[in-house]
């Protein structure tokens, strides 16, 4: 890994992505067929699948920025240990960091993350192009404001665009310290490596720290997921969520365990997203009246 002015460590952060944007679904457990006989129904069942891996890729953005705020010695104020923040773990050696002011102090503060042509890091996922993040403060400090520019951004070949925002909003509460952070995306777009298919994206999430607090081992750490979205297909359909069970995320699970999300298509019509009851695997549950299908998630 180059590293011009910092480093980071611990490859994994808070939220996992999916590695397609088209998970692959298993027969329907009611059907001996892969399609419900009802095109709005079938059109809404892959629509909201698009949209659940779109969420999933810009969960990675949240990724690469936990990594950087929370392990960087220059973003986090820990002294590093020739370079490193004291961490066995690393990202891959294709992958150039730039910390701009270079010290632990000054803000604000810009960090470009440079995968360049194609660079192949955890979880066997491939990123190309740049983030460059604005930061106001510490992204461990209560009322940090980061953002996301992308240049040429890709994960695993889907091009991800648009305004990203997150904000700590951390405190304390009569149980003691709140891990909170709050993400917004507007104007986002995923174009798929055909060049022609896209959806667009916006929408905001709560992210609440719910285990790990304080403790030194990031394997502990669990999170809580709040929020709603919107999408539009390149064909002109629409879909929104909201997630009505808070999803759950913990570090050592590749994918989202728990948690639902209620969606609506086209205005009309309506369906669920079921993530499952808390075991750690890559399954999930998409429901549209009477028909059930289970996805996998492709890692």
């Amino acid at each position: 890994m180059k590293i011009t002015t910092g480093t980071f460590v611990k490859p994994l952060a808070a939220f996992s992505i999916c590695t397609l944007i088209f998970f692959s679904c298993k027969k329907d457990s009611n059907s001996s067929q892969n399609n419900t006989t009802d095109p709005a129904s079938d059109s809404a069942l892959s629509m909201s699948t698009s949209a659940a891996a779109s969420d999933n890729l810009y969960n990675d953005v949240y990724d690469v920025l936990g990594q950087t705020g929370t392990n960087n010695a220059y973003l986090s104020g820990r002294i590093a240990v020739n370079g490193r923040a004291g961490s066995a773990d690393s990202v891959p050696g294709c992958t150039t960091i730039t910390v701009s002011p270079a010290d632990i102090n000054t803000y604000p503060k810009t960090v470009v993350v440079n995968f360049g042509t194609g660079c192949t890091g955890w979880y066997g996922v491939t990123r190309s192009g740049s983030i460059t993040y604005s930061l106001t403060d510490k992204f461990k400090n209560p009322g940090s404001v980061v953002t996301a520019a992308f240049s040429n951004y890709k994960v695993n070949g889907y091009k991800l665009e648009g305004n990203y925002t997150v904000t700590n909003s951390s405190s304390i509460g009569p149980g003691g310290i709140i891990v909170l952070f709050n993400s917004s995306v507007t104007n986002g777009k995923v174009t798929y490596p055909d060049g022609t298919t896209w959806y667009s994206y916006s929408g905001t999430k709560s992210i609440r720290q719910t285990a790990g607090i304080g403790s030194t081992n990031y394997n502990d750490y669990v999170f809580a997921i709040t929020g709603a979205h919107s999408y539009a297909s390149f064909t002109g359909k629409t879909l929104t969520d909201s997630i009505t069970t808070p999803l759950v995320k913990q570090v050592t699970c590749k994918n989202i365990s728990a948690g639902t999300v209620a969606f609506t298509y086209n205005g009309t019509i309506k369906g669920t997203l079921d993530y499952g009851s808390g075991t750690c695997d890559s399954l999930a549950t998409i429901t549209i009246g009477t028909v059930t299908k289970t996805i996998g998630l492709p890692r």
